[in-house]
């Protein structure tokens, strides 16, 4: 909670003033964003942790599910309330963003009870003095994972980064696709992207739910390989109205993929989530940074054409990793006390 009384605010400060920046300097604007990208960077993994730390393992899945719900919910209101506010006063919108981020900030703070973890038995053992010097260390989380003879949590990371950079590549250069492969204008590829957005929103629930019953791992290896075959299909594919259907199933499978990856990273965290889902999105990260240029070289060795096959190159890369992780779902590590 303290990360997030400290960087919302900053945050909900630094956007409202990135409209009032963009009149004074380009300098002053640059600074801006970086400052909110920061202020942002402060919460984000202690928001995201703040979840399973509240709920036992087995329920994770569905939750994770229903918070991403909620936030694509959130998303498509505040793009149509936004816009909406947007075309009458551009510094107005942006403020109404910041007072909800307030907003929601003022409830966690007084309904979100962090030590309910310990009056509800959720934390299993009582973590050792060892245990307790590391909690906040990425290094020491990388140190054990490394060192540790079952590698799941190793070969988890990998599918995780693979899987990533596989879908990085297509958000990036999906409106080039659009361009030179198939000849339309840009603005109406990029629109199409509408359609995974809204499928992965709808998933998003299911897929948690899924994961919960059948398991995490046969979950996620089902959406791999629906979007492994999706995307083969796409290939094939010419026209913008077609693949706008490959966008709706690699929708659906991302919500199996992703809502019950960083759950897996999770449960090898043990009682550690903070660092958890930071090394998450140490190698999420990663692969945003990564990924796009790599496809880049390859779009223009190869052409437009090769960005499906670029992507279901390293989504198979993701799938043998994945099939390495033997430990991950709900409860593995409960008799553990590290």
């Amino acid at each position: 909670m303290p990360y997030l009384l400290i960087g919302i605010p900053a945050a909900a400060f630094f956007f409202v003033l990135i409209p009032i920046a963009n009149t004074v300097h380009l300098l002053f604007l640059i600074l801006t964003i970086f400052l909110f990208n920061i202020s942002m960077a402060i919460y984000r993994s202690p928001t995201v942790a703040l979840m399973p730390d509240l709920v036992p393992s087995e329920k994770r899945s569905t939750a994770n599910g229903i918070i991403n719900l909620m936030g694509g919910l959130g998303g498509a209101v505040m793009l149509f309330l936004g816009a909406t506010i947007y075309a009458k006063n551009v510094v107005l919108s942006f403020a109404f963003g910041s007072i909800l981020a307030i907003a929601s900030l003022i409830v966690m703070f007084f309904t979100v009870k962090e030590s309910r973890r310990i009056k509800e038995g959720l934390v299993i053992t009582a973590p050792s003095s060892n245990e307790s010097k590391n909690k906040a260390s990425l290094i020491e989380e990388f140190r054990k994972m490394l060192s540790n003879p079952d590698k799941s949590q190793l070969f988890m990371l990998l599918a995780i980064l693979s899987w990533f950079m596989a879908w990085n590549a297509i958000e990036a250069f999906w409106t080039s696709y659009g361009k030179y492969a198939l000849e339309v204008l840009e603005e109406e590829a990029q629109k199409t992207l509408t359609f995974f957005t809204v499928s992965f929103v709808i998933s998003a629930l299911p897929g948690g739910i899924l994961g919960a019953r059948i398991g995490r791992m046969r979950t996620m290896r089902i959406g791999l390989l629906i979007l492994i075959m999706d995307l083969l299909i796409g290939t094939t594919l010419k026209d913008l109205q077609s693949l706008s259907l490959i966008l709706v199933v690699a929708g659906i499978a991302w919500g199996l993929i992703n809502i019950n990856s960083i759950v897996v990273v999770w449960e090898h965290a043990r009682k550690n989530v903070g660092v958890g889902t930071g090394v998450y999105y140490a190698f999420s990260s990663l692969a945003a940074v990564s990924g796009p240029p790599l496809a880049g070289i390859v779009f223009d060795s190869i052409g437009p054409k090769s960005l499906f096959p670029f992507s279901v190159f390293f989504l198979t890369i993701a799938f043998f990793f994945l099939l390495l992780v033997k430990t991950g779902e709900a409860r593995d590590f409960d008799l553990d006390p590290n």
